[in-house]
């Protein structure tokens, strides 16, 4: 079993204060594509009232990728601030509110590979599958090593961040001047001009 169920006999009139770090991995449902991200970690505070439970805390971790501006490697950090409420409706596994009876049972017929079912005897909050859902959620669209980087030289491809290459800047802004992209193809098929260009 993962780390993330928590009977909720934990839970007194204090509240519960949680904070587990976890691989990945363990709370992955099968089937899934994987994720970038080592381990994640959840850090918060579970609190009851009446019949229903709220946890508010964040989740953390970092995606591991390839800088899109210089190909070195990139961790690109991430820190959801999350509340949920459970409550109970049927079996012993209680849900959050927002989801489905569906979404709830599919978590837990398709378990991930590293996790058990909850106890049967005992009431339990599993935090597991909202925890995946945020992790997923957070991914970056482009990865990018730090706020500073300089890419890499357009010329002989070295790592600005490490090296300055010593290409010429000025042959290389004249480079760029003189392109002429897809303009360059017009001239080379003038019979295509539409008479508008023509004129």
């Amino acid at each position: 079993m993962n780390n993330l169920t928590i009977p909720i006999s934990c839970i007194g009139g204090d509240g519960y204060e949680f904070e587990e770090c976890i691989p990945v991995e363990s709370i992955q449902p099968p089937d899934t594509p994987a994720v970038t991200v080592g381990s994640v970690c959840i850090s918060g505070r579970f609190t009851k009232f009446r019949e229903s439970y709220t946890f508010r805390g964040r989740v953390t971790g970092a995606y591991h990728g390839t800088c899109c501006q210089c190909l070195a490697s990139a961790d690109v950090p991430f820190c959801v601030q999350v509340r949920w409420i459970f409550e109970k409706i049927s079996g012993n596994v209680l849900k959050e509110i927002s989801r489905s009876q569906e979404e709830t049972d599919f978590f837990y017929s398709h378990p991930a590979k590293n996790a058990s079912a909850p106890a049967a005897q005992e009431d339990v909050i599993c935090l597991a599958p909202y925890v995946w859902e945020e992790v997923v959620f957070a991914e970056p669209y482009t990865y990018v090593c730090g706020p500073d980087c300089k890419g890499v030289c357009g010329r002989c491809g070295t790592n600005l961040n490490h090296n300055d290459c010593g290409c010429d800047k000025e042959k290389e802004s004249q480079h760029l001047n003189d392109n002429q992209g897809l303009s360059a193809l017009a001239k080379m098929f003038p019979e295509l001009q539409s008479d508008k260009n023509k004129e």
